[in-house]
């Protein structure tokens, strides 16, 4: 079996469609991206519906911001950490803090804006853990 990796870009994000018996696609990009997803994927030859699972890699918003629309349009299950769950099912994401010096100045410069940034909530199928998960 061939399996082949497809960078896409999704607004700031590049996100990954894997194509191989099927496809799964890997984080959704910046909100209003779904333009940009169907088009991508046409220049790839495949249907938006051809993707059976999306894999949120973290809950930050550029990874996660198109995830329902491209969910609505795909008919995707979406996987995503328990730990992060809640910041895509609540219509106002938190904004995680930042770790070291840069990404907390980073942080407060984005939690300025994040107010204009509108990310749809969505339903979680696939609740993951730290355990392993088959993406068959």
């Amino acid at each position: 079996m061939r399996v082949a990796i497809h960078p896409i870009v999704l607004g700031v994000d590049r996100c990954y469609v894997i194509q191989g018996e099927k496809a799964i696609m890997i984080d959704s990009g910046a909100p209003k991206q779904v333009k940009a997803f169907t088009k991508a994927m046409e220049s790839l030859s495949l249907k938006p519906e051809d993707i059976k699972l999306i894999v949120l890699t973290h809950a930050h918003w550029d990874h996660i911001g198109s995830a329902k629309e491209i969910k609505d349009i795909t008919g995707a299950k979406l996987a995503l950490h328990r730990l992060e769950k809640d910041w895509l099912e609540t219509p106002l994401p938190p904004l995680p803090p930042g770790v070291t010096a840069w990404g907390r100045i980073l942080a407060k410069i984005l939690a300025m804006s994040m107010p204009s940034v509108h990310i749809p909530a969505t339903n979680v199928d696939i609740v993951l853990g730290d355990e392993d998960f088959p993406l068959t």
